[in-house]
């Protein structure tokens, strides 16, 4: 095959496209476009119960251990036992001494 020398020149190439484009294709491209990249989410009715199910109990657990706790820690223990009172007033102890010594701790 032989080449050939020849230098180019625009003139002698045609100035008509030779590519053609379907009819409304550019008023329709965004749109085509949009919906082949917008993402789809699927959102199913059950899985929003489950999660607030969840939620719902994590919140009352948590309450009823602080409720727990709360009650826990509230609680006091009494400053004189009942056998303890009854040994003191059998000795011989006053007992308005007695609620003087209670209400000074």
């Amino acid at each position: 095959m032989k080449k050939e020398n020849t230098p180019l020149s625009l003139k002698t190439i045609p100035k008509e496209t030779p590519f053609t484009v379907p009819d409304g294709y550019f008023e329709q491209f965004a749109l085509n476009i949009d919906a082949q990249i917008a993402p789809k989410r699927i959102v199913r009715p059950l899985n929003r119960w489950i999660y607030a199910a969840a939620m719902f109990t994590g919140v009352m657990i948590i309450g009823i251990m602080s409720y727990t706790l709360y009650k826990n820690n509230t609680t006091q223990a009494p400053l004189i036992t009942e056998d303890d009172y009854d040994n003191l007033i059998n000795a011989g102890v006053s007992e308005d001494l007695l609620v003087e010594y209670i209400l000074n701790e």
